[in-house]
């Protein structure tokens, strides 16, 4: 037998038997040293047992099941498709918990974000289950387009026909309404392994998806858009040309402007006190970069846009020219290809993104220079199918550039987005809060019935994400002003009842309830709000009475309106809210802790409404508009009327953003307590005839454990100031609710008569009294102080004599003369008046200073002498 070195080593003869019997086959063994070597003919390959698969539920449209959609046939099996895996995170009831804990006064955890990487190591997917999800994807032919790092979403893309494969559906076409669209016929499966790991996928239809608010239809997007899942587009950014129009204190003229160009209101109508009151916040300065970082704004001074459409810079450009005060800096990002803009022109630009770009920038702007104005993120979809809007909030968050996040783009609870599609995008914007951003998204402007435009019949729907919890939900109201700019009158946003009313986003401010979620901690007070759901709006502003101008496609017109319009608007609040707060620094928590950013604002003023126990009650209460329309008539839906208190149409209505922001600053920050004012100065009760200097000092909050929250400045004048009421129904003038400090953020001021030592005079001869109101940055103020009364004359009163008979130089009467001397004030009432009158009889050492030889004047007196007398007077 000859020796060879041999394929398998057996370690023991009897091992060697039991293999060569495993597959019933001859072998030849030999022994090589100490070992037996066996030789085994290959063995045949053995089948391997598929791998189980679970179903994904509510993974079908319902107008898939209902029978609403009506099949055309099969779709394009090469046509590529986006698609976005959600990833579960491990820990949602303590994430949960987290996020209840950050609004909560009373824990160790309140109002302490957590960086991104905290964040994902505490609470998000492993790094093991998102490398699975990728590496099944690319098992079954997917191409990775992107992964984030926060790994709750993997992209990915294929043709449609790798797409059924994998997910084990049918992709066909269905006609819905007057356009065909794609959809699953069925629940996609997934392996064993993904089961709870991979939540949702979206992409796998274009039936449910995401809508403008911005009146009119969209075009149908492109199923799939070309070009990368993330680019960075167009920039541009400008100092602002000219100073920012300064409002009348006594009346709402604006100088140096023209209220409502073209008819329509300008950024300035909107800032006035007899609109929202941006005035009053605008005034203490802080927009947008408190502490004049180098290198621009803070994020979370920053905005962030959701949209679909696209936005010229040169109209941007040109809405600046309009109004030279402004100074702008914003990028956009095309997120999922981008926009055909030859089978789409009317997106080319987009009102709806336009008008997000433009007011945003006008509600946070510095007035000055770009690096002081918030940035502007407008992220924009290739589409607006769900995947893709899932997408933009997905790099929003991964980004991290920002801590303000707007969109006007919503989906209709279940019939335009799933529960799970819901769940995975509340994932994402639970870390979004975890992390300090504020969200805020339009309530929606076809009133009860959200799917008006969209199903047949309609549903009393909610929009989503405004009705998630962690979401701003904005609603609109129909305000109207006169000529002048001063208020008319304002309520709730009322749905139109013509025909295509609702379809056109005439349906009214959106507002409902919840199909799935919860009441939230901040709705849960029980004489309020008796629902178990999510109830929306939370506020409104301007949707659809004044109309407010745009400028698009080379021109300023009209419209910017609907609840579109009122998103961007209160996320320009925001940024400068959250500007305010990080001048304001360290003193929140424990009293150390960072102040800024805001996070989620609801569980903040809720209770600053409910309670109504911060310094001023900051909202303007609706009391009458409904939000029925054509659909909600036609289809026998409810629907809601504005009434006292929150309500489905308007939430808790619209607000002064001065006393909002007091508001929040009260909820957020632990100091409590009023501001106190000491003061130096002349003497009271005496009468002056110099100028006098009477000076103060504004103090802080200095007791308890927590310091003070800043000095927010003091109104000054003499003997009166503006009254200070801690509500009103509406906007207006001549009340410090409405202009807050005239000497912003500052804590040391003087009054003089005259204006001695660079301070104001204006004083009249006469007595006054000197009052100050100051402020600390929480609204509360030292109420209206006073010193004095001071008196100042400066005015030498006047005397004559008189006397009877009369008498001359030169002539001698022969009888006795009775004297009358007449003193006068020349200030009349305001003046000092007479003190003392002397005079003396043939003594001419009777003068002021030397009173000896003087006698007092108290009435006419008489000279009987027989000889030439003098007399010496004065007064």
């Amino acid at each position: 037998m000859n020796r060879h070195p041999i394929a398998v080593f057996c370690p023991s003869q009897p091992a060697c038997s039991r293999r060569i019997s495993r597959y019933a086959a001859s072998a030849l063994c030999a022994l090589v040293g100490v070992a037996l070597l066996c030789v085994l003919p290959s063995a045949p390959a053995r089948a391997q047992a598929p791998e189980s698969v679970v179903s994904l539920s509510e993974h079908t449209p319902p107008q898939i099941l209902d029978g609403t959609a009506a099949r055309i046939g099969h779709y394009n099996s090469a046509q590529k498709l986006r698609l976005t895996l959600s990833i579960k995170p491990p820990h949602m009831a303590e994430e949960e918990e987290f996020l209840r804990e950050l609004a909560d006064r009373t824990s160790p955890n309140f109002h302490k974000f957590l960086s991104p990487d905290e964040w994902n190591a505490r609470f998000g997917p492993s790094v093991a289950d998102e490398q699975a999800v990728v590496d099944w994807a690319v098992s079954q032919g997917f191409t990775i387009t992107k992964r984030f790092n926060h790994r709750l979403i993997v992209d990915v893309e294929a043709p449609a026909s790798v797409i059924e494969k994998a997910f084990g559906v049918t992709i066909d076409s269905y006609q819905v309404g007057e356009e065909a669209d794609f959809s699953n016929d069925r629940d996609p499966v997934i392996p064993a392994h993904l089961q709870g790991v991979v939540i949702n996928i979206q992409g796998l239809n274009n039936i449910q998806r995401d809508h403008g608010s911005r009146p009119g239809p969209h075009t149908k997007a492109a199923d799939y858009a070309e070009g990368p899942a993330y680019v960075v587009g167009a920039e541009d950014h400008a100092d602002a040309k000219a100073p920012r129009p300064a409002l009348s204190t006594t009346s709402n003229d604006v100088s140096n402007s023209t209220l409502f160009t073209n008819g329509y209101a300008n950024p300035t109508e909107i800032y006035s006190s007899q609109v929202y009151n941006y005035d009053g916040l605008q005034n203490l300065g802080h927009c947008c970069n408190p502490h004049n970082d180098s290198g621009g704004t803070p994020n979370v001074s920053n905005i962030a846009i959701a949209a679909f459409g696209n936005v010229n810079g040169s109209d941007i450009v040109g809405f600046a020219a309009a109004y030279p005060y402004l100074a702008y800096d914003w990028t956009y990002y095309d997120i999922d290809g981008s926009i055909n803009c030859t089978t789409d022109p009317g997106d080319c630009p987009s009102g709806e993104t336009t008008q997000d770009t433009e007011w945003t920038i006008a509600t946070a702007n510095s007035f000055g220079s770009y690096l002081d104005t918030s940035h502007i993120y407008v992220y924009i979809g290739g589409n607006y199918n769900n995947s893709t809007f899932t997408d933009i909030y997905s790099h929003m968050l991964s980004d991290n550039t920002a801590r303000v996040f707007t969109t006007s783009w919503s989906c209709t609870e279940v019939y335009g987005c799933s529960t799970s599609t819901m769940d995975a995008r509340h994932n994402i914007f639970n870390s979004m809060v975890g992390q300090g951003w504020t969200l805020i998204a339009a309530s929606g402007d076809r009133g009860s019935a959200d799917d008006c435009n969209f199903n047949n019949p309609a549903h009393e729907s909610a929009a989503y994400p405004g009705s998630d919890y962690d979401v701003l939900a904005a609603g609109g109201t129909q305000l109207m002003v006169y000529s002048d700019g001063s208020w008319d009158y304002e309520h709730g946003w009322q749905g139109g009842t013509f025909s295509g009313a609702c379809g056109e986003n005439d349906g009214g401010s959106g507002g409902g309830v919840s199909s799935y979620y919860g009441k939230p901690g901040f709705q849960s007070y029980s004489t309020w709000n008796s629902r178990s759901k999510r109830s929306a709006p939370d506020i409104s502003l301007n949707a659809l009475g004044i109309g407010q101008n745009l400028y698009i496609n080379g021109n300023l017109q009209c419209c910017a309106n609907g609840t579109s319009i009122v998103a961007p608007e209160l996320a320009g609040f925001f940024a400068q809210e959250n500007a305010y707060l990080n001048y304001i620094g360290h003193v929140c928590g424990t009293g150390t802790s960072a102040c800024t950013p805001v996070g989620n604002p609801m569980p903040f003023f809720y209770p600053a409404a409910y309670y109504n126990d911060a310094s001023h009650f900051p909202f303007y209460d609706m009391l009458t508009g409904c939000n029925n329309n054509d659909i909600t008539a036609a289809d026998g839906l409810g629907y809601y009327c504005s009434g006292t208190g929150w309500d489905y149409v308007t939430g808790w209505g619209s607000a002064n953003m001065l006393q909002l922001a007091w508001a929040i600053n009260w909820y957020l920050i632990p100091a409590s307590g009023t501001p106190s004012l000491s003061w130096s100065g002349p003497t009271t009760g005496k009468w002056y005839n110099s100028d006098q200097i009477i000076s103060w000092t504004v103090n802080d909050y200095g007791g308890g454990t927590y310091p003070g929250t800043g000095i927010g400045g003091f109104t000054q004048g003499w003997d009166s100031i503006p009254p200070d009421s801690g509500s009103k129904p509406h906007g207006g003038t001549g009340d410090t609710f409405w202009s807050g400090p005239q000497y912003a953020n500052a804590s040391t001021g003087c009054l003089s008569f005259a204006g001695a030592g660079g301070c104001a005079g204006g004083a009249s001869q006469g007595c006054h009294t000197a009052h100050v109101r100051g402020w600390n940055n929480q609204g509360w103020t030292t109420g209206d102080a006073t010193y004095g009364s001071v008196c100042y004359d400066t005015v030498a009163p006047t005397i004559s004599i008189g006397t009877n008979p009369g008498t001359s130089y030169t002539a001698w009467v022969n009888q006795s003369v009775v004297v009358t001397l007449t003193a006068s004030d020349s200030g009349g009432g305001n003046a000092s008046g007479i003190s003392t009158t002397y005079y003396a009889i043939n003594s001419g050492s009777c003068y002021p200073g030397n009173l000896g030889p003087c006698s007092v004047y108290t009435g006419p007196f008489t000279i009987s002498g027989q000889q030439q007398s003098y007399i010496y007077y004065f007064t």
